[in-house]
């Protein structure tokens, strides 16, 4: 899948390389920002990182209940595999490193889809698809219960803001202090 990905890639980039590279600056950046600042832990995410670690410690595809390891069939192994490769790299129930490997292959999606897209209809549909794809994040991290993007816009100000007031403290400090 990875050479698959990488060929479609190369293929679509060459012809567009600025546009391709910008839109994917901008939904990685897009996607980081909200692992960093709205991560999407639910409670179904826990019980998914609870066969994980259960798999990877002990060996036993199966949940806690009340501090014992019970084996059981209610997931299938896809995602507990998934999750417990991350575990075992990043550490266990780092929900972030999930999240940012969750969002590159988010991004990849982009450019499989935009590939479909010139494809079945033209360059500019490659474009159009890859655009929405890539910013279409937002929106399904909405639809889950996460941050709108006036949320998103307001907290952004906020950071902005309290940086401006740490550099205009530290500046009127340093020009007591000369």
């Amino acid at each position: 899948m990875i050479r698959c990905v990488r060929e479609r890639v190369r293929e679509l980039s060459r012809k567009q390389k600025r546009f391709f590279a910008w839109v994917s600056l901008a939904g990685l950046g897009l996607r980081v920002l909200l692992v960093v600042y709205f991560p999407g832990v639910v409670d179904d995410s826990r019980l998914y990182a609870n066969i994980a670690e259960n798999w990877l410690r002990h060996g036993v595809y199966g949940i806690t209940n009340s501090g014992v390891i019970v084996p059981t069939l209610s997931r299938l192994p896809g995602y507990p595999a998934f999750l417990a490769a991350i575990f075992a790299l990043f550490g266990v129930g780092n929900f972030r490193a999930v999240l940012l490997a969750q969002a590159l292959f988010d991004l990849a999606t982009c450019f499989l889809i935009a590939d479909l897209a010139r494809r079945l209809f033209s360059w500019r549909a490659a474009q159009a698809a890859f655009v929405a794809r890539a910013q279409a994040a937002l929106k399904e991290h909405e639809e889950r219960g996460g941050p709108t993007l006036a949320d998103v816009q307001a907290r952004m100000q906020q950071r902005a803001t309290k940086g401006a007031e740490r550099i205009r403290a530290a500046v009127a400090s340093r020009a007591r202090a000369a």
